[in-house]
């Protein structure tokens, strides 16, 4: 049941993106295209919407839900963004877009440090790996039900079916989850064990009081060169990913010459095969912690190898005259990349202690950043026809990424200790 409650926002929550954007433009009567710059720059604010509440949100709002839990925020974040959908297509490109991300960013500093608390360090990669999973599999349904929906009822049905799921989970969120496994009447003393381990006595380890103030070690934070080099190395995979939920459809129609008909099935398979490395990844860096006890080389053994073979990838998909090979190198390069996800989220809960979900949101927040700018970029040199060199600057920030996590990033260096 957890796991579920946990999956099942990242399907209404990713499918509000940017396939609403592309939707709405759908509706535009006068059926004019709008050229690639400004795509690129409707595309920025759906993440740069994700770091506008990074004060009380994003980064506060981790130690914010350490203290009073996060069994009521979570439900009233999805519900509050899913029923703030527009009326219509004209002003939703620049001003929904923007703050329908904006409601969203308070739901994973939540989501990060609940997993904290119901997950034991061993299934930290694996957790996380499963929930992006779902995001994913988000984006790759997405077209498929949001045209079906509009061409049975008409596209402003699509806000109310995929609001509609929103305020559904939020009432099953509310009625099954508890802030800690103690409270939980289906938890017994094994399973509590495992999650959080025993004393040298024997004793079950206790969790952080829900009712606590704890005061938030800004200084201690922003300090740490360890937290800037995670930010970096999530920066790096972050701008990475989203090629594949902002330009790849147009790039296949309009650079790989695809129909329509084979576009569907061609732009979804790199978000399947992402599904697969989500899990993979999360599941590989957990077993090589539980046989080795080294969480420092899990960690990196994972991230480092999938960052540099994603960025190998990408060079054949852009060089190569053939469309099908193209779209089996973004698949592969895609497969690597998510992969990294299991060990890019389980650092946050390394090295944050009980500030998970603000370690995770000044990740977060920078990752966001970065993905703010691929979309821009991107859309610059197609607006100029120039669809290769995207990819080239893609492959370096992957292979920064890589050089990040092999030197740089520790995950058994707290950022919240001085």
């Amino acid at each position: 049941m957890g796991g579920a409650l946990f999956n099942q926002p990242h399907v209404p929550a990713y499918v509000h993106g940017p396939q609403q954007y592309f939707s709405g433009r759908a509706s535009n009567r006068k059926g004019i295209r709008p050229q690639q710059d400004r795509d690129g720059i409707c595309l920025q604010l759906f993440f740069v919407g994700l770091c506008d509440r990074t004060d009380p949100w994003r980064v506060a709002g981790g130690p914010l839900r350490a203290q009073k839990g996060t069994s009521g925020d979570h439900p009233f974040l999805v519900a509050y963004g899913d029923r703030n959908r527009p009326d219509g297509g004209r002003d939703f490109p620049y001003c929904d877009a923007f703050c329908s991300w904006i409601e969203r960013s308070g739901r994973i500093p939540i989501a990060t440090r609940a997993m904290q608390l119901w997950f034991a360090k061993s299934e930290r990669g694996l957790v996380h790996g499963v929930t992006h999973s779902f995001s994913r599999f988000a984006i790759a349904i997405a077209p498929f039900v949001a045209v079906s929906i509009m061409v049975a009822f008409g596209w402003r049905t699509i806000f109310f079916v995929f609001g509609s799921a929103g305020l559904l989970w939020s009432a099953s969120f509310y009625m099954f989850y508890r802030n800690r496994p103690e409270e939980h009447k289906s938890v017994n003393q094994a399973e509590l064990a495992h999650i959080r381990g025993r004393n040298p006595d024997g004793s079950i380890k206790p969790s952080v009081d829900p009712n606590s103030r704890p005061a938030v070690p800004w200084k201690t934070i922003f300090g740490s060169p360890n937290m800037w080099y995670i930010a970096a190395g999530y920066g790096c995979f972050f701008y990475g990913t989203y090629f594949f939920i902002t330009w790849f459809p147009t790039y296949l129609l309009e650079y790989r010459h695809l129909s329509l008909n084979s576009l569907g099935r061609a732009a979804s398979l790199p978000l399947l095969f992402g599904m697969v490395g989500d899990i993979a990844g999360g599941s590989l860096t957990d077993r090589v912690y539980k046989k080795t006890g080294k969480l420092k080389f899990a960690r990196r053994i994972v991230a480092a190898p999938c960052m540099l073979a994603s960025a190998a990838c990408l060079i054949p998909a852009a060089t190569s005259h053939s469309a099908s090979t193209a779209v089996v190198c973004l698949t592969a390069s895609l497969f690597f990349l998510e992969m990294v996800i299991g060990p890019a989220w389980a650092v946050p809960m390394d090295v944050g202690g009980e500030y998970s979900g603000t370690v995770t949101g000044v990740m977060n927040m920078a990752g966001a950043l970065a993905a703010s700018l691929s979309p821009v970029v991107f859309g610059f040199f197609a607006q100029r026809g120039f669809w290769i060199a995207p990819f080239l600057v893609t492959a370096g920030m992957l292979l920064s990424g890589a050089l990040i996590w092999t030197f740089l990033i520790d995950p058994e260096k707290s950022v919240v200790k001085a």
